[in-house]
């Protein structure tokens, strides 16, 4: 859903993909939480993918979350590698 509401606030969400040659492409989502009450927070998730063959793949992803950036004990953001297996 591109706008979604509980009756205290909202979400507006972009999912995206966009290829950068036939091997490597970026893809994620970003939501942003609109509340009615307090400050609005921000969701992001790109990841960075490189094809190896038809099955698997090398995968980077940044992510950070409005809520526990704003939670003293939280950092809000964080990296990530991994392998991504299609079957």
């Amino acid at each position: 859903m591109p706008f979604e509401t509980d009756g205290d606030g909202g979400q507006a969400s972009l999912i995206y993909f966009i290829p950068i040659s036939e091997r490597l492409f970026i893809n994620g989502f970003a939501d942003l939480n609109a509340s009615e009450v307090g400050s609005d927070r921000w969701g992001v998730e790109p990841q960075l993918n490189f094809k190896l063959n038809p099955f698997f793949m090398l995968v980077a992803e940044y992510r950070f979350n409005g809520f526990e950036q704003a939670n003293p004990n939280l950092d809000g953001q964080g990296l990530a590698l991994g392998v991504r297996i299609d079957y």
